[in-house]
């Protein structure tokens, strides 16, 4: 019947011997016998499964999952179909039109057939439209229900044949995502592939980053040795037989990071590929959905604001010396905000209060307490989250110290939340871990664990976190206390979370988060299925209280921004892909390049009528009578804004003289201490209550330094009062005593000194003025060399700093300075709410409303403002400019190609046209050709290192070693402490590579480009030692790092080995050392990674 391949009957037995494969009989068939021809008599049958052996399959399978993941809720809403032999049969009903090479029109009704629930009308919506054959934007909010439109299509493409490529932002979630769609489709149906794994790589649907997919976009050339074909051509080819492509967590768009990357894959993605992409809620889905139309094909939004589950916000907080959680007052959004906080939707409907509400009463809160005697005690709140029902929760603390401190406190009260049963089940997944992965079990939390409690952060190893996800989902947990890394898309529904603060530290400082940020974790409250209504309790702290989150949630959803960037990657391979003019259609083609255009029109048509509103509303005001009492109340909530603003006035003074005398106190122990000498430096001025000490070590004052670029930035009277440091992650700073707030204990031999004293100096003799970068703390900071990097790793660690005491006198004055701050303010707001009880509904009200409107309509204009004014072209011929001085492209041909793109404007088609194509290409020079294959922070400097002559000589440890170094990614408020120092021949390797990599630096510099040259040798000796054997338990003791922060730079480095092994333009020794170092560093927990 067959003539090549599998038989139908072959086939139709494996669906019978194992029917929750059913989905994977369709995939053999398909890879097997695609191009098979088939001779089908009118009464052959294929053989179906009974109704009874499908459920009992279904129930053996069933049983091993979560009962949790049963519902419909955001993740688990899959093909629960085929549990139902009703459901089993309409998808298998999907299979004849595909063995007969006629694929079928598959209808709506055809899928849902296949699912146990009825869908939501918007969850419809998108499914048809997709079946319709466009691409598909989904906004929708978090457990609203996305992935099952996600099954759905998927379903659909599999019966016509073609694959399913389905990227998500993080490896964590990938992981997790083919977990859950081999549980849908069957183990061999669903493939991998991230940085850290790939299995099953040809499967019918492949998980992957969406960074992974933009690389095999890029990256289609033919195999070496044969014909190569155009490289647009290759990469449609090699995706030729994919369908659909979904972008689950499109947002990530707008990641200021990574967002550009989104943007490629969309641009770059096939036409005859349909996208499905899924988004939180965003205030301008129509703006992508726009734009996507406009560069790939046609393209329908749906959008929804419905939440299957409701969220009720709370605020928790101290009531006589209680913890309370009180329902926050929505309600007090005005119908102006409402009406503009999604960009001219109403995403909410609220009751409006009486102008006479007062939030402090409403709450019970208690002005008189200090904001610190009003945040609600831990243990105190657990009992009454449990006292409510309100339990299983994950608690949100932007600190990993903070989550693990917080279960160990929970564990230290004696408070257990879980059953005898519940506790069996964490030990019998405890058990399997400590058999499977001994590493990954944290010792120190296994008692909290016992309890119902635990953290959940990056710096867990992925088997631990793993653990923790499936005792969550099976319930067996009560309460997380995870980072907010976990709000990203993982699979842990629960009925509560609890956000602890409404700030966190950025690249710039505090910030308050945004509506979008707050509501990625708020919206993990809320299991369908189980709950009536999810729950968001947000915590007094010490700096914000109820009206900053009011502020928050009334600002609605933050518009999606493009994030398009140009980097060396990027321009190397579009220019070995395209001619110049298409590399400049390209980045023409972005989704800035869109919001400039028809979506910019749009937001300032949006824009204008919220201008209009508030004329109208100031226009009313102008209009109004005021009364006495109205203008005496005003009055007199005037004068009290005054006093609050000289009493803070006076603690600012006041905090300047205290940061005067600990400048004093700095200067007089550095003059007895001597240089160099070991410091702890205060470099964040944005929040003088968060002291945090970045390891340091003075070297020298600058007055005493020979260096003219030093004399041209300071002033002769600043000289003498400003110290050159060395930082531990290799920054050399110019600081003022101020920045100096504490000293380690002890100081450097007069060798030692003498020695590292000459290196910072001659490595300041490097930098001209325009090297030296002005930072808004009031220090000056340049970046390191491979020199000063040997000594940074010496520095001692934060632990070792004792930091400056000012006097008693002073503290006592800030501290009552802040008293009467605090009266002030609480004086100001009693007033304030009679000022507006005098004037009702009138002039003041009015005012309020039109001012907090006009604040959104200029923040909504200087953000067009700014997109207005990108330049991506200019961009791309300046870093094309830079790669030509670097020797990564042929200059020679950028400028003939510029010739014949504008000579050739309106050359014919054929062989004239493709004579005038090859003349209009850029030659990628062999340093370029590295450096397009290689991804990382700096590409052209990792391509530098491994086409550098030095590495030759190199081990395998001490090359994985050194890569470690150029590609170190420890923030620099991060302070580690490490046993083991780089090999003396690792550490001449990187002095060797000093010239090329201060070449590339002036050359960056030249041309405004501040991509980071990375030089941080502080870890390498334990990778060294890592890649020598050392046992796994050894390192951890060794080091005061995170287990989850040593498995990523060691799964990094060998990710770089194992780009490196694979690249070509690679000298074969240095490759084969690469692949030797891979090898060497992937051992459990390394090689775990992937569950």
């Amino acid at each position: 019947m067959q003539k090549e391949g599998k038989s139908v009957k072959e086939c139709a037995g494996q669906v019978r011997k194992r029917p929750s494969a059913l989905l994977t009989a369709i995939s053999t068939f398909i890879s097997s016998g695609r191009t098979a021809t088939w001779d089908l008599h009118p009464q052959t049958v294929l053989p179906r499964p009974t109704a009874s052996t499908v459920l009992q399959q279904q129930r053996r399978q069933l049983g091993r999952r979560p009962s949790h993941q049963l519902a419909n809720d955001s993740s688990s809403s899959s093909i629960r179909a085929l549990a139902d032999p009703a459901a089993e049969s309409a998808v298998e009903d999907l299979i004849p039109g595909v063995m007969t090479q006629r694929p079928q029109v598959v209808s709506f009704e055809d899928v849902a057939a296949a699912f146990t629930y009825t869908f939501d009308r918007f969850q419809q919506q998108a499914v048809e439209k997709f079946l319709a054959g466009h691409s598909v934007v989904v906004c929708a909010p978090t457990a609203s229900g996305k992935t099952a439109i996600a099954e759905a299509a998927a379903i659909a493409v599999l019966a016509r044949g073609q694959r399913v490529i389905y990227t998500t932002p993080l490896k964590a979630l990938s992981n997790q995502k083919l977990v859950e769609l081999r549980d849908r489709f069957g183990h061999e149906t669903v493939g991998l592939q991230t940085g850290d794994a790939s299995l099953n790589m040809d499967a019918q649907v492949v998980v992957m980053t969406t960074e992974i997919l933009r690389n095999i976009m890029y990256r289609a050339d033919a195999p070496s040795g044969e014909e190569a074909a155009p490289p647009v051509r290759a990469t449609e080819d090699r995706l030729a037989d994919v369908g659909m492509v979904v972008l689950d967590e499109v947002h990530y768009l707008g990641d200021p990071d990574r967002g550009s990357v989104w943007e490629e894959v969309i641009i770059n993605c096939p036409t005859h590929i349909q996208l499905l992409c899924l988004s939180a809620t965003v205030a301008n889905p129509d703006d992508l959905g726009g734009w996507i139309s406009e560069v790939h094909g046609t393209c329908e939004t749906v959008v929804t604001r419905h939440r299957p589950i409701p969220l009720s916000w709370h605020y928790g907080h101290n009531v006589e010396e209680r913890a309370e959680i009180t329902p926050l007052p929505l309600q007090r959004l005005t119908r102006e905000e409402k009406q503009f906080k999604g960009f001219g939707r109403a995403p909410v409907r609220m009751r409006k209060l009486d102008d006479q509400d007062d939030l402090s009463a409403m709450l019970g809160r208690d002005e008189g307490l200090a904001r610190w005697r009003r945040i609600p005690d831990m243990p105190d709140l657990v009992l009454r989250l449990r006292e409510a029902d309100f339990l299983p929760a994950i608690w949100f603390i932007f600190s990993r110290a903070g989550c693990d401190t917080a279960a160990i406190t929970l564990l230290q009260t004696g408070i257990k939340l879980v059953t005898t049963r519940e506790q069996a089940i964490i030990d019998k997944e405890l058990q399997a871990l400590r058999e499977l992965q001994p590493e990954a079990v944290r010792s120190e939390m296994v008692p909290a664990l016992h309890n119902g409690i635990t953290s959940h952060h990056a710096g867990c190893l992925p088997g631990w976190k793993g653990l923790i996800e499936r005792l969550f989902q099976q319930g067996a947990l009560k309460l997380v206390f995870a980072t907010d890394t976990l709000a990203a898309g993982i699979n842990m529904p629960a009925r509560t979370t609890v956000i602890s603060s409404l700030s966190r530290r950025r690249n710039v400082g505090h910030a308050l988060l945004l509506h979008n940020e707050l509501l990625q974790m708020a919206g993990r409250a809320g299991r369908r299925g189980f709950d009536t209504a999810g729950q968001c309790i947000i915590l007094q702290n010490r700096y914000e209280e109820a009206e900053v989150a009011l502020d928050i949630i009334a600002r609605g959803p933050e518009p999606l921004q493009s994030q398009f960037s140009i980097g060396y990657n990027m321009v190397l391979n579009l220019l070995h892909r395209f001619t110049l003019p298409e590399a400049q259609a390209f980045v023409q083609r972005s989704f800035n390049a869109f919001l400039r255009g028809e979506g910019w029109r749009r937001k300032l048509a949006e824009i204008e009528t919220m201008e209009e509103r508030v004329r109208i509303m100031l226009d009313q005001v102008a209009a109004s009578d005021g009364k006495d009492s109205s203008r005496g109340a005003a009055a007199s909530y005037d004068k009290a804004k005054g006093r609050l603003k000289e009493e803070r006035r006076a603690l600012k003074l006041l905090m300047s003289q205290a940061t005067d005398e600990r400048g004093a106190l700095a200067t007089q122990t550095l003059g007895a201490a001597g240089l160099p000498h070991m410091v702890g430096l205060s470099l964040d001025p944005t929040n003088p209550d968060d002291f945090q000490l970045q390891p340091a070590m003075v070297v020298a004052q600058v007055s005493g330094l020979d260096n003219p670029s030093l004399s041209r930035l300071t002033d002769d009277d600043d000289r003498a009062t400003q110290w050159l440091c060395l930082t531990s992650d290799n920054r050399m700073l110019i600081v003022q005593p101020q920045h100096i707030g504490g000293f380690v204990e002890g100081i450097l031999g007069a060798a030692e000194g003498g020695r590292a004293l000459l290196a910072v100096s001659q490595a300041a003799d490097t930098h001209d003025a325009f090297g030296w970068r002005q930072s808004i703390g009031g220090f000056l900071s340049a970046p390191g060399t491979a020199t000063t990097a040997a000594y940074a790793a010496r520095i001692p660690g934060i632990e070792a700093i004792t930091p400056l005491q000012l006097s008693q006198e002073m503290e006592e004055a800030v501290e009552q300075q802040q008293d009467r701050a605090a009266e002030a303010r609480k004086a100001m707001l009693k007033l304030k709410a009679e000022a507006q009880a005098f004037s009702g509904p009138g002039p003041n009200r009015l005012r309020i409303k039109a001012e907090s409107l006009q604040r959104r309509a200029n923040e909504a204009r200087e953000s067009l403002e700014d997109q207005q004014g990108a330049g991506t072209w200019r961009s791309f011929q300046n870093i094309m400019a830079m790669l030509s001085q670097a020797d990564a492209l042929d200059g020679e041909s950028i400028f003939q190609a510029g010739r014949a793109s504008e000579a050739a404007a309106g050359a014919a088609s054929g062989a004239a046209g493709a004579e005038a194509r090859d003349s209009q290409r850029v030659q990628v020079l062999p340093l370029g050709d590295v450096a397009r294959q290689i991804n990382g922070t700096n590409e052209l400097w990792l391509a530098t290192v491994l086409t550098s002559p030095e590495l030759q000589s190199l081990t395998p440890p001490q090359l994985a070693a050194l890569l470690s170094g150029v590609t170190s990614e420890m923030g620099t408020r991060s302070s580690p402490t490490v046993r083991y120092e780089a090999s003396a021949t690792v550490v001449a390797c990187m002095e060797a590579l000093e010239p090329a990599r201060l070449s590339l630096y002036q050359l960056q510099m030249a041309h405004g480009l501040e991509i980071p040259l990375a030089v941080d040798l502080r870890l390498a000796g334990l990778v060294e030692a890592w890649a020598n054997g050392a046992a796994w338990k050894q390192i951890m003791q060794d080091c005061n790092l995170d287990d989850g922060d040593v498995a990523r730079l060691f799964s990094r480095t060998a990710d770089l080995l194992r780009q490196a092994a694979h690249c070509p333009g690679i000298e074969p020794d240095l490759r084969r050392a690469a692949r030797r170092a891979m090898r060497d560093l992937d051992r459990p927990p390394i090689s775990d990674l992937v569950m």
